[in-house]
C-alpha cells in the first residue's frame, strides 16, 4: 500500500525485489504470509484483488516461495470468498493444506472476471 493505494504491478515487483535481494543475501527461500483485510479498507476494487490473485500464479506461487494469502472470512462475503477460492490451486482450511478442486487457471479465470465486470458496469 506505498502512497495509500494498492498497486498490482507494483506489488508484484516489490515481491520480485525482496526475493532477489535475500538471494542476494544467501537466503534460498523466502516466505509470504499476507493478510487481506486491508482490502476491505476501500483503495482497491475486489475484481482488481481478484485479478490480482489470479495473476498470483503466473509468477511467485510457481517459483520455491511460498505464499499464503489469510483472509479473514467472517469479514469476507460469500461471493467474493468462492471467487478468491478458485484463484488458488491450494488452500490451508482448519489448518491443513489441500489442493483446491474449485481452482480456475488464470487463463480461464481473468476472462471470465473481465466479463462479468462488463456486464455490470453495462447499463439494462
Amino acid at each position: 500500500m506505498r502512497d495509500g493505494y494498492f498497486d498490482q504491478d507494483r506489488m508484484r515487483a516489490l515481491i520480485e525485489e525482496v526475493v532477489t535481494r535475500a538471494r542476494q543475501h544467501g537466503f534460498p527461500r523466502t516466505r509470504f504470509v499476507t493478510h487481506m483485510e486491508w482490502a476491505l479498507e476501500g483503495r482497491v476494487g475486489m475484481p482488481a484483488l481478484l485479478e490480482y490473485e489470479a495473476k498470483a500464479n503466473h509468477g511467485r506461487m510457481r517459483d520455491d516461495d511460498p505464499v499464503i494469502c489469510t483472509y479473514d472470512l467472517t469479514k469476507f462475503g460469500g461471493g467474493i470468498v468462492v471467487d478468491i477460492m478458485r484463484t488458488h490451486p491450494m488452500l490451508i482450511i482448519g489448518g491443513s493444506l489441500y489442493e483446491n478442486p474449485f481452482f480456475v487457471p488464470p487463463e480461464e479465470f481473468l476472462p471470465e472476471l473481465h466479463t462479468r465486470r462488463v456486464s455490470e458496469e453495462t447499463p439494462q
